[in-house]
Order: structure tokens, then sequence, then C-alpha cells
């Protein structure tokens, strides 16, 4: 008959207690490994969607720069076709007035030839053309934009009260 050893006190390690407590240790890191390698692979995989994302909302972005772009080229074709009838138009009125009022007449005729080259200007000119150029002249003819903000100031109450 075996005799089982009651008499050790329990917390004691004996050989078995200690082989199953390394295999357990042995298991455990064996679990810890596969969840460090879990969690690199689903970093890897998170920062392989956040990039694929990116790159798709960027190429939308620029697929949709290019459409807007392409849609207001059109835009500007259509209002330089515009700007042109309205030239046509104006010379037609500068004919009629040649016989009754021929310095008139000259002076409508040279407005229509003013429309006439802007419609040209803008048929030949891109968006990004258009916006440079307006920037330009802004820069150089900042009158325009900087008279209705100067109105505002010079009428603005707490200006009348300065005034008065």
């Amino acid at each position: 008959m075996e005799k089982t050893d009651e008499s050790t006190p329990s917390g004691t390690n004996t050989p078995a207690s200690e082989s199953a407590r390394s295999n357990l240790s042995g298991s455990e890191q064996g679990v810890r490994a596969k969840a460090g390698e879990a969690v690199s692979k689903l970093a890897d995989v998170a920062q392989q969607a956040g990039s694929q994302a990116k790159q798709a909302a960027s190429s939308l972005a620029a697929d949709a720069n290019e459409r807007a772009k392409g849609f207001f080229t059109q835009q500007v074709a259509s209002g330089a076709d515009l700007v042109g009838d309205v030239a046509d138009s104006v010379h037609s009125a500068a004919d009629s007035l040649d016989r009754s009022a021929p310095q008139l007449a000259h002076f409508v005729r040279s407005a229509a030839e003013r429309v006439e080259e802007f419609s040209e200007d803008m048929r030949g000119k891109s968006v990004d053309e258009l916006m440079r150029t307006a920037s330009n002249f802004t820069r150089r003819q900042p009158g325009p934009g900087v008279r209705p903000g100067l109105a505002c100031r010079l009428r603005s109450p707490a200006r009348a009260q300065e005034q008065s």
C-alpha cells in the first residue's frame, strides 16, 4: 500500500508541485508571447489600414479637386461665351447708333471691344490662372477691396462718437 505524504505542511514545495508550477510558468510565458505577437500583428494591421485610409482619402480629395477644376473650367468657358454674346450685342448697338449718334457709337464700339478682349482672355485661361490673375490684380489695385472696409470703419458708431 502506498503511503501518501500528508505530513507535509501546506505551502511547502514538493517536487511534483514545483514541476506543475514550472509547467504553468512555461505555458504562461507561451500565452504571453502569443498574446504579444497577436497585439503586434494587430498593431501592424491597424497601421496598414490607417495608411490605406489616408491614401484613399488623399486619392478621393485629388479626384474631387480635379472634378471641381473641370467643372469650373467648363463654367468659365460658358461665362466666356456669354460675355462674347454680350460683346456681339454691344457691337450691334454701336452699329445702330452710327447714324444718329456717331460719337456715342464710337464709345460703345470701344466698350464692345474691351468686353470681347475680356471674353477671349477668360476663354484661354484655366481656373488656377484666373485665380492668380484676380489675386495679382487685388495686390496691385487694393482700392476696390479696401474702400468698402474703410467706409464701414469711418461710418461706425464708435468712429462717429470720436468725431463729435
